[in-house]
């Protein structure tokens, strides 16, 4: 079945409005840390988990905020659909895990590279766990960064959205397939036109509810941390977790 949200199929520009005093005082109040937990169409997948990394949980955690939005989004996709959560708040051990594997394999991809390069390609596409001049809190790590896909319900497979979670590609800028066809990606001109729309609806969902997009990965959102404020110009509100 397609799915058809219609109204959300327009074309990914990351221009935000400017929250309201009282979504404000919104995300300031419902900032206590809760159990993200499955539920008739919000999938915790986990991956991290499942991947048996250092650091993570068997249950996933998020703000309150960010819970309450997920499922205002995921109710616009029933019945058919849902969201399906990769990653939520993540330990400073799990994301040294993942910066250190994450460097490793731009290293492997381009053996040719100074380690400058590698670096800024790596900080791309994950958060130094330590060092405040990328980011003051790591997104994940204040609970305010999600990252997610539309999924099926009836069998919980993800929709095409052109890229695997985490691939370190430029086809996984979130506005990649904005651009006309091209050959060599693997994808034929159809699939291209598909993986265009799912990739706007869910960012246009998230939009809706007052997420920002991380430019450089279709599958992450932000809310109250520290790229939320970058891009919305204003100060971050979450600050790191201790579970």
């Amino acid at each position: 079945m397609a799915m058809t949200l219609s109204a959300f199929d327009q074309p990914i520009l990351q221009q935000y409005p400017q929250p309201s005093q009282a979504d404000l005082k919104a995300l300031r109040q419902d900032d206590a840390v809760v159990a993200l937990l499955s539920h008739e169409n919000i999938i915790a997948f986990n991956q991290y988990y499942q991947d048996g990394l250092d650091g993570t949980n068997a249950v996933m955690y998020t703000r309150q905020s960010v819970l309450q939005r997920l499922h205002q989004v995921a109710q616009q996709l029933l019945p058919d659909y849902g969201l399906l959560v990769f990653d939520a708040y993540r330990s400073i051990e799990t994301q040294t895990v993942l910066f250190n594997d994450f460097r490793a394999q731009v290293r492997r991809q381009h053996p040719d590279w100074d380690e400058g390069a590698i670096l800024q390609q790596t900080l791309r596409f994950v958060s130094h766990p330590t060092d405040p001049g990328h980011f003051a809190v790591p997104l994940h790590h204040c609970g305010g960064a999600i990252d997610l896909a539309i999924c099926n319900l009836k069998d919980q497979t993800i929709l095409n959205f052109g890229t695997a979670f985490d691939a370190i590609s430029d086809a996984s800028a979130t506005d990649f397939f904005e651009q006309d066809y091209q050959q060599g990606w693997g994808i034929t001109e159809s699939e291209w036109s598909v993986i265009r729309y799912h990739r706007r609806i869910l960012f246009h969902l998230m939009k809706s509810v007052g997420f920002v997009n991380y430019q450089n990965e279709w599958w992450h959102f932000d809310l109250g941390d520290c790229y939320w404020s970058q891009v919305l110009g204003i100060d971050w509100l979450y600050d790191s977790v201790v579970l």
